[in-house]
């Protein structure tokens, strides 16, 4: 830290200032605040989604810079309620010493400007992200009997804990390029490591990887629902021949044909919010779900997080 604030007692007292009066809401708190209430959760980032088809969203082009081979990515957003800005920074030298290689905070303000909350935002990103994905497979009406991750890491986890809850499949199965991660990942939510062809017999099938060649080429006749929620470039996860066969991809941005690392063009995209609103994407016997992530995603997911944890801290008061 530089001298001058080191040897600066009022930026201390500023600080203690600001620590005193906004909120910090950690990963615990945004999961329970949404896996208490998920469908009212699910229909809050729906409207959010529909009202950003409509015109209502905002959501700047990222921010994005490096300070040596760190990368950070500054989001901002806005669906109505408070602006939220996400700070997301990717530290490749934090794996040698023990700390996350990916960091993320959200800033939360008010209508007038004043900063109300800070979130933890891992949990806030894996949490909406998850959230987009039910969403996304029960605008195609996707069967659920089994769902199929693809992928040991955080967005793995959060979409097992999410969409268990959401779609309520009756069997999970999980596949990893390390299967003792499988497996330890696969019995924490009552499911079962497969090897990857078993696996996309499932009804639903997620990507969750940092992929840079294509994990699936094509599926199994049969309705078949597959989310890639990898992103951004170099990251591809679907084959041209599935994204061929299918016709019509469904998004949660338009944007993704820009930010996804599959070639997506000659193919229709419509965007969640548009689903939602009734516009419709034919395809075959299966169907394709790409996720990128928005920050209005974040903006939605941010307004019902605040909201829940503030109710939550002045009933705990009473």
């Amino acid at each position: 830290m530089p001298t001058y604030f080191l040897n600066n007692k009022a930026f201390y007292l500023l600080v203690d200032a600001l620590l005193f009066v906004v909120n910090w809401i950690s990963g615990d708190q945004v999961i329970e605040g949404v896996m208490t209430r998920l469908e009212d959760f699910l229909n809050h980032l729906s409207r959010a989604l529909i009202a950003h088809a409509s015109g209502l969203g905002i959501a700047p082009p990222r921010l994005s810079f490096n300070i040596g081979s760190d990368w950070w990515g500054v989001m901002p957003g806005y669906v109505g309620g408070g602006v939220t800005v996400k700070v997301v920074g990717v530290h490749p030298g934090n794996a040698g010493i023990g700390l996350p290689t990916v960091t993320a905070t959200a800033a939360y303000f008010d209508e007038r400007g004043s900063l109300v909350a800070l979130i933890d935002g891992e949990a806030l990103t894996g949490i909406r992200t998850a959230a987009a994905t039910a969403i996304g497979a029960r605008v195609v009406n996707a069967p659920t009997s089994s769902l199929g991750i693809v992928g040991t890491g955080v967005e793995a986890r959060y979409h097992l804990l999410l969409l268990r809850e959401a779609l309520r499949p009756r069997r999970v199965l999980v596949w990893g390029r390390r299967m003792d991660k499988a497996r330890t990942l696969a019995e924490e939510f009552g499911g079962e490591a497969v090897e990857l062809s078993d696996l996309l017999s499932s009804d639903i099938i997620v990507l969750t990887t940092s992929s840079t060649s294509p994990i699936v080429e094509d599926v199994p006749r049969g309705r078949r629902h597959v989310a890639s929620i990898g992103a951004p470039r170099p990251v591809v996860e679907l084959g041209r021949k599935l994204i061929e066969r299918v016709g019509c991809v469904l998004v949660d941005t338009r944007n993704a044909i820009n930010e996804a690392g599959e070639d997506l063009r000659g193919v229709k995209l419509v965007e969640l919010g548009e689903a939602l609103r009734g516009v419709k994407c034919e395809v075959s016997d299966a169907s394709i779900y790409k996720g990128v992530g928005f920050a209005v995603l974040d903006a939605a997911a941010a307004d019902f997080i605040v909201e829940s944890a503030l109710r939550h801290s002045v009933t705990s008061r009473r």
